[in-house]
């Protein structure tokens, strides 16, 4: 749980962490024909749909790096290694500039479809200087179905980035980053609907991370590097259709996670108590790291059961109910591993014409991908009202509840947002938002606060 700075979730397009056992849930229902591409959904270009926007966001935060400001550090004012003062840790404010551009292309083939996209991001800080401004995605997803009901469907993403995100890190163990790197990950699902209301589904997944090395941007200790992974495996679930709009399902899934070491072994190596001339622990010695020591990799061994249902729940009601158990274990034994039950719960109640209510709970093992890669649980609340009584404005608010279980530590993240968004024209929109973010840990340093206002537009199709 080692924290150095802080920045704001949810800035980077998609990056795949393994959540160790939510992969690829089966379709809602079977034998669905794609329909044909509707032009208001796009530009009519040739057999299919072309889809270009492009939003940009203008936001203010008050404390970036995220750091508590209610702590106090010590201050060498003459530079003899001594501390001659403490002085309250400061925060600093800075404006956030993003801009992402997304071109999608729809071809629907054959009672089939696919879809290729393209989208990029410009991110800038005033306070901060990035060693790359840029991400890309690229993504596809082709839906083949066959004509005695089978379904395949095979999804591919590729991404050049730099980390930033929830996604990246969904315990939010790393506050501030600015590590580019390369992911990729791709799903293919093979589905076939049986005599009656059974099915078989079977997932193949890959993905892998690879995080490259930069400047430090701010001051301070240096960052724990994050783990490169590779993660493969596969689900097979039987399936049952209540009805045309409820399904059943249940399987098993085993996964294994390839975990390299060596960046973070270098980072052991150059940060001991000699290389840095401190004695970090107080045994009055100075304690070396030999490389020789430490093994390069390791290899978590997932196993997953699962059962759910998925759909129309009732009248007003749809969603996701999951329950199921995960065990993890490190071949090496450097990771704490998991077993246990987990949970994901995810209904959306529309409350009227106008008004729906989104409420989400889970409770997920996860691999860290920072401090020793120990295994944590993740137990997230989420509630998120909106508002839309015409075309012209939509209102939003909720919170987000997350709590971060280390076995012996435990962290938690409230975040409380809004916003208001009016459209001056069908491609065009303007949103204001607020967001506030108290975040409690049992490290102090790791306890912070944060208020965000942003200024959103979006042009095209969105």
């Amino acid at each position: 749980m080692l924290r150095y700075g802080a920045a704001p979730p949810g800035l980077l397009p998609r990056l795949l962490v393994p959540a160790l056992l939510v992969v690829a849930s089966p379709p809602a229902q079977a034998q669905v024909r794609p329909l044909p591409p509707d032009p208001s959904m796009g530009i009519l270009l040739g057999a299919g749909i072309f889809t270009p926007s492009v939003t940009s966001s203008f936001s203010f935060s008050d404390n970036l790096f995220r750091v508590n400001d209610t702590e106090f550090v010590s201050v060498d004012q003459n530079g003899d290694g001594t501390t001659d003062s403490l002085a309250r840790r400061t925060t600093t404010s800075s404006l956030v500039t993003e801009i992402s551009p997304r071109l999608s292309y729809l071809l629907p083939y054959s009672n089939s479809r696919l879809n290729v996209s393209y989208a990029a991001q410009y991110r800038n800080y005033s306070r901060v200087t990035l060693p790359a401004k840029i991400a890309h995605d690229l993504g596809l997803q082709n839906q083949l179905v066959l004509s005695n009901g089978m379904t395949f469907d095979l999804t591919g993403d590729y991404l050049r980035g730099f980390a930033e995100s929830e996604e990246v890190d969904p315990a939010e163990q790393r506050a501030f980053s600015t590590t580019p790197f390369h992911n990729r990950r791709v799903s293919l699902g093979w589905r076939w609907m049986h005599p009656g209301h059974w099915g078989s589904v079977v997932t193949l997944d890959h993905a892998a991370s690879r995080f490259l090395q930069t400047q430090q941007v701010f001051a301070g200790p240096a960052p724990v590097p994050f783990f490169d992974y590779r993660r493969s495996g596969f689900f097979l679930d039987g399936t049952w259709l209540g009805s045309s709009e409820l399904e059943f399902y249940g399987g098993v899934g085993l996964h294994t996670t390839d975990q390299d070491r060596q960046q973070y072994n270098d980072y052991l190596v150059e940060n001991d108590e000699q290389s840095l001339g401190a004695d970090l622990d107080g045994d009055g010695t100075l304690e070396a790291v030999n490389r020789s020591d430490l093994d390069p990799r390791d290899r978590l061994k997932e196993r997953a059961f699962r059962m759910g249902v998925r759909g129309v729940l009732a009248q007003r009601y749809s969603g996701t109910a999951e329950f199921g158990y995960t065990e993890i274990h490190s071949a090496l034994g450097l990771d704490s591993g998991f077993r246990g039950m987990q949970m994901r719960l995810i209904v959306q109640a529309f409350l009227s014409s106008s008004s729906r209510l989104a409420v989400e709970m889970s409770r997920q093992p996860q691999q860290a991908l920072v401090d020793q890669s120990e295994t944590l649980v993740s137990n997230i609340v989420r509630v998120a009202w909106t508002l839309a009584p015409g075309s012209v404005h939509t209102w939003t608010a909720g919170f987000r509840f997350l709590g971060s279980d280390y076995g012996t530590s435990h962290d938690t993240n409230w975040v409380i947002d809004g916003s208001w968004a009016v459209r001056f024209h069908r491609r065009s929109q303007l949103q204001v938002g607020l967001q506030r973010v108290m975040h409690g840990s049992d490290i102090p340093s790791g306890e912070y606060n944060e208020d965000r206002v942003s200024l959103n537009w979006s042009f095209g199709w969105f």
